[in-house]
Protein backbone atom coordinates (compact mmCIF):
# COMPACT_ATOMS: atom_id res chain seq x y z
CA UNK A 1 0.00 0.00 0.00
CA UNK A 2 0.82 3.42 -0.77
CA UNK A 3 1.29 6.15 1.80
CA UNK A 4 0.38 8.67 -0.32
CA UNK A 5 -2.87 6.98 -1.42
CA UNK A 6 -3.83 6.18 2.25
CA UNK A 7 -3.35 10.24 2.88
CA UNK A 8 -5.16 10.93 -0.06
CA UNK A 9 -8.52 8.86 1.06
CA UNK A 10 -8.57 10.62 4.54
CA UNK A 11 -8.09 13.95 2.84
CA UNK A 12 -10.76 13.30 0.45
CA UNK A 13 -13.31 11.96 3.18
CA UNK A 14 -13.29 8.71 2.12
CA UNK A 15 -13.12 6.93 5.31
CA UNK A 16 -14.31 3.28 4.67
CA UNK A 17 -11.57 2.85 2.35
CA UNK A 18 -9.12 4.68 5.12
CA UNK A 19 -9.93 1.96 7.26
CA UNK A 20 -9.50 -0.69 5.53
CA UNK A 21 -5.90 0.35 3.90
CA UNK A 22 -5.15 1.29 7.45
CA UNK A 23 -5.62 -2.08 8.94
CA UNK A 24 -4.32 -3.84 5.91
CA UNK A 25 -1.03 -2.01 6.68
CA UNK A 26 -1.00 -2.97 10.23
CA UNK A 27 -1.74 -6.45 9.41
CA UNK A 28 1.98 -5.89 7.20
CA UNK A 29 4.20 -3.96 9.47
CA UNK A 30 2.56 -3.82 12.76
CA UNK A 31 5.44 -1.01 13.40
CA UNK A 32 3.72 0.94 11.48
CA UNK A 33 0.82 1.52 14.86
CA UNK A 34 -1.65 2.28 11.96
CA UNK A 35 -4.20 0.57 13.50
CA UNK A 36 -4.10 3.82 15.64
CA UNK A 37 -4.93 5.95 12.63
CA UNK A 38 -7.52 3.92 11.92
CA UNK A 39 -9.15 4.16 15.35
CA UNK A 40 -9.09 7.44 15.22
CA UNK A 41 -11.22 7.64 11.88
CA UNK A 42 -13.64 5.10 13.65
CA UNK A 43 -13.77 7.41 16.41
CA UNK A 44 -14.61 10.44 14.49
CA UNK A 45 -17.26 9.27 12.19
CA UNK A 46 -18.63 7.52 14.83
CA UNK A 47 -18.88 10.13 17.23
CA UNK A 48 -19.79 12.83 14.06
CA UNK A 49 -22.65 10.43 12.45
CA UNK A 50 -24.44 9.88 15.94
CA UNK A 51 -24.46 13.85 16.74
CA UNK A 52 -25.46 14.44 13.20
CA UNK A 53 -28.59 12.36 13.99
CA UNK A 54 -29.23 13.30 17.43
CA UNK A 55 -29.35 16.92 15.82
CA UNK A 56 -31.42 16.75 12.99
CA UNK A 57 -34.87 17.22 13.86
CA UNK A 58 -34.61 18.53 17.54
CA UNK A 59 -37.23 20.75 18.60
CA UNK A 60 -35.49 22.13 21.62
CA UNK A 61 -36.38 25.78 22.02
CA UNK A 62 -32.95 27.44 21.18
CA UNK A 63 -32.29 25.23 18.47
CA UNK A 64 -35.62 25.72 16.69
CA UNK A 65 -35.17 29.70 17.20
CA UNK A 66 -31.73 28.62 15.36
CA UNK A 67 -33.62 27.08 12.50
CA UNK A 68 -36.62 29.63 12.33
CA UNK A 69 -34.20 32.50 11.41
CA UNK A 70 -32.42 30.91 8.61
CA UNK A 71 -33.15 32.51 5.44
CA UNK A 72 -34.73 30.45 2.93
CA UNK A 73 -34.77 33.11 0.06
CA UNK A 74 -32.30 35.49 -0.95
CA UNK A 75 -33.58 39.23 0.51
CA UNK A 76 -31.43 41.63 -1.58
CA UNK A 77 -28.55 41.04 -3.32
CA UNK A 78 -25.38 38.37 -2.51
CA UNK A 79 -22.62 39.16 -3.61
CA UNK A 80 -19.71 36.03 -3.96
CA UNK A 81 -16.26 36.55 -5.12
CA UNK A 82 -16.06 35.68 -8.71
CA UNK A 83 -14.49 32.04 -9.29
CA UNK A 84 -12.33 31.07 -12.09
CA UNK A 85 -14.25 28.32 -12.98
CA UNK A 86 -17.45 31.12 -13.81
CA UNK A 87 -17.42 31.63 -17.27
CA UNK A 88 -21.91 31.41 -17.69
CA UNK A 89 -24.22 32.86 -15.89
CA UNK A 90 -25.99 30.94 -13.60
CA UNK A 91 -29.73 31.67 -12.42
CA UNK A 92 -29.37 30.51 -8.49
CA UNK A 93 -32.40 29.49 -5.42
CA UNK A 94 -32.13 28.37 -2.14
CA UNK A 95 -31.92 24.73 -1.25
CA UNK A 96 -31.95 22.40 1.67
CA UNK A 97 -29.38 19.63 1.83
CA UNK A 98 -32.96 16.83 1.34
CA UNK A 99 -33.25 19.21 -2.10
CA UNK A 100 -29.62 18.10 -3.05
CA UNK A 101 -28.34 15.93 -5.57
CA UNK A 102 -24.70 13.74 -4.62
CA UNK A 103 -21.83 15.12 -6.45
CA UNK A 104 -21.99 19.22 -7.86
CA UNK A 105 -25.68 20.89 -7.53
CA UNK A 106 -24.84 23.79 -9.80
CA UNK A 107 -27.65 26.98 -9.21
CA UNK A 108 -28.23 26.12 -5.53
CA UNK A 109 -27.20 28.20 -2.86
CA UNK A 110 -27.24 26.43 0.66
CA UNK A 111 -28.43 28.34 3.66
CA UNK A 112 -27.22 26.97 7.10
CA UNK A 113 -26.43 27.82 10.68
CA UNK A 114 -23.13 25.97 12.52
CA UNK A 115 -24.05 24.02 15.40
CA UNK A 116 -20.85 23.55 16.62
CA UNK A 117 -17.31 23.07 15.48
CA UNK A 118 -15.86 19.29 14.99
CA UNK A 119 -12.33 17.87 16.19
CA UNK A 120 -10.44 15.47 12.99
CA UNK A 121 -8.19 12.97 12.95
CA UNK A 122 -6.59 15.65 10.70
CA UNK A 123 -5.93 19.06 10.14
CA UNK A 124 -7.36 19.48 6.72
CA UNK A 125 -10.38 19.83 5.74
CA UNK A 126 -11.75 21.84 8.60
CA UNK A 127 -15.06 20.39 9.73
CA UNK A 128 -18.23 21.93 11.27
CA UNK A 129 -21.71 20.99 12.27
CA UNK A 130 -24.63 22.92 10.79
CA UNK A 131 -28.30 22.75 10.30
CA UNK A 132 -30.09 23.85 7.48
CA UNK A 133 -33.89 25.52 6.84
CA UNK A 134 -35.68 22.04 6.98
CA UNK A 135 -33.62 20.75 10.76
CA UNK A 136 -31.31 18.53 8.82
CA UNK A 137 -28.14 18.34 10.34
CA UNK A 138 -25.17 17.85 8.24
CA UNK A 139 -21.27 18.46 8.24
CA UNK A 140 -19.47 21.09 6.05
CA UNK A 141 -16.03 20.52 5.33
CA UNK A 142 -13.81 23.86 4.64
CA UNK A 143 -10.66 22.60 2.34
CA UNK A 144 -7.91 25.04 1.77
CA UNK A 145 -8.09 26.08 5.04
CA UNK A 146 -6.64 25.31 8.88
CA UNK A 147 -7.95 25.27 12.22
CA UNK A 148 -7.59 29.09 12.47
CA UNK A 149 -11.28 29.41 11.13
CA UNK A 150 -12.74 28.25 14.11
CA UNK A 151 -11.96 31.18 15.55
CA UNK A 152 -12.84 33.47 12.78
CA UNK A 153 -16.42 31.72 12.15
CA UNK A 154 -18.64 30.93 15.11
CA UNK A 155 -21.35 28.80 16.10
CA UNK A 156 -24.49 30.40 15.12
CA UNK A 157 -23.30 32.53 12.31
CA UNK A 158 -25.44 31.96 9.09
CA UNK A 159 -23.29 30.41 5.83
CA UNK A 160 -24.04 30.48 2.36
CA UNK A 161 -22.37 27.68 -0.13
CA UNK A 162 -23.34 28.17 -3.47
CA UNK A 163 -23.13 25.24 -6.17
CA UNK A 164 -22.39 22.88 -2.35
CA UNK A 165 -21.12 19.41 -3.45
CA UNK A 166 -22.62 16.68 -1.76
CA UNK A 167 -20.91 13.45 -0.59
CA UNK A 168 -22.41 10.66 1.94
CA UNK A 169 -19.63 9.44 4.39
CA UNK A 170 -19.75 6.35 6.09
CA UNK A 171 -17.92 3.56 8.01
CA UNK A 172 -19.59 -0.18 8.81
CA UNK A 173 -17.92 -0.20 12.68
CA UNK A 174 -18.85 -4.25 14.47
CA UNK A 175 -21.29 -4.69 12.07
CA UNK A 176 -23.35 -1.47 12.28
CA UNK A 177 -23.07 1.50 9.61
CA UNK A 178 -22.27 4.78 10.76
CA UNK A 179 -23.24 7.42 7.97
CA UNK A 180 -23.85 11.19 7.56
CA UNK A 181 -24.24 13.75 4.97
CA UNK A 182 -21.20 16.42 4.30
CA UNK A 183 -21.03 19.15 1.56
CA UNK A 184 -17.13 19.60 0.25
CA UNK A 185 -16.33 23.12 0.30
CA UNK A 186 -13.57 22.98 -2.34
CA UNK A 187 -13.27 26.93 -2.66
CA UNK A 188 -13.94 29.21 0.22
CA UNK A 189 -14.62 31.98 -2.77
CA UNK A 190 -17.94 29.95 -3.12
CA UNK A 191 -18.84 30.58 1.23
CA UNK A 192 -20.67 34.10 2.42
CA UNK A 193 -21.02 34.81 5.54
CA UNK A 194 -24.02 36.40 8.04
CA UNK A 195 -24.54 39.35 6.33
CA UNK A 196 -22.75 38.24 3.01
CA UNK A 197 -19.32 38.84 4.04
CA UNK A 198 -17.18 36.55 1.74
CA UNK A 199 -15.36 34.06 3.90
CA UNK A 200 -12.19 34.24 2.03
CA UNK A 201 -12.09 37.83 3.13
CA UNK A 202 -12.95 36.68 6.94
CA UNK A 203 -9.97 34.17 6.71
CA UNK A 204 -7.71 36.79 5.02
CA UNK A 205 -4.22 36.70 7.28
CA UNK A 206 -4.56 32.96 7.83
CA UNK A 207 -2.35 31.15 6.23
CA UNK A 208 -4.30 28.67 3.99
CA UNK A 209 -3.44 25.09 3.41
CA UNK A 210 -2.54 23.62 -0.30
CA UNK A 211 -2.47 20.30 -1.68
CA UNK A 212 -1.63 18.40 -4.13
CA UNK A 213 -4.81 15.98 -3.94
CA UNK A 214 -7.76 15.68 -6.45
Amino acid sequence: LRVQEMLRRVFLERYGEAVTDYNTAFVIDPSLKSDKLAGRIIDFVVKTANVVTSRSGSSQKKHLEMVKAIPTKIEGYLKFPVGSAEKTTINYKVAAVSELEAGDNVGAILTMKILMHLDRPQDVPTSCLVIDTKNVAAVVSFYGTNNTLKEKVHVGDTIYIKNPQLIFTSITFQGKMYAYQCVKVSDIKDVLVNDGQPLIDIFAGAKAVTNSFN
